[in-house]
């Protein structure tokens, strides 16, 4: 039985076009590594996380285990541009300085670990991180409905 799975791309890439400035939008956009080291469905079952750790769903409703504090957060996202491709939607994101140091410091210790990317509560997907990266990546794996409405929001925040 083979499932095709949607795949978070989290790379360094230079943003190419127009950049929607997103200030004054709420956080709808969270990067948070993933405890591989304790059992996700052993928490689900208690209803209890390890010390440091938040239950999440992801979408195909298991749950998956996150570290608590997050890597970055939407609050720290200074311009972001929505694209459709023939992937999918993918999103260009660019960090404000706090947020790229803590991208940059927890990528380069955690390469070959994964990161989950936490949209509206619900964890899209985890990625192994591949290599270390700050203030520009991109991110796949959102719905064409969850890119329209990350683009909704965008544009209220800039006007």
């Amino acid at each position: 039985m083979s499932a095709l799975l949607a795949i978070v791309v989290l790379a360094a890439v230079p943003l190419a076009g127009a950049v929607v400035p997103v200030h004054q939008r709420p956080a709808i956009l969270e990067f948070h590594l993933v405890d591989d080291q304790d059992n996700s469905a052993q928490a689900d079952q208690s209803s209890e996380a390890p010390p440091g750790d938040k239950l999440y769903t992801m979408r195909d409703g298991t749950h998956i285990l996150l570290k608590r504090d997050a890597v970055a957060t939407g609050d720290q996202i200074t311009h972001a541009m929505v694209k459709t491709t023939q992937q999918g939607p993918i999103i260009y994101v660019r960090l404000d300085a706090r947020g790229a140091d803590s991208m940059l410091s927890t990528t380069r210790e955690n390469v070959g670990h994964r990161m989950a990317v936490v949209y509206n509560g619900q964890v899209i997907n985890a990625a192994v991180i591949r290599g270390a990266f700050g203030q520009q990546f991109q991110v796949s794996g959102l719905t064409a409905a969850e890119a329209h409405s990350l683009a909704m929001q965008l544009t209220r925040a800039s006007n």
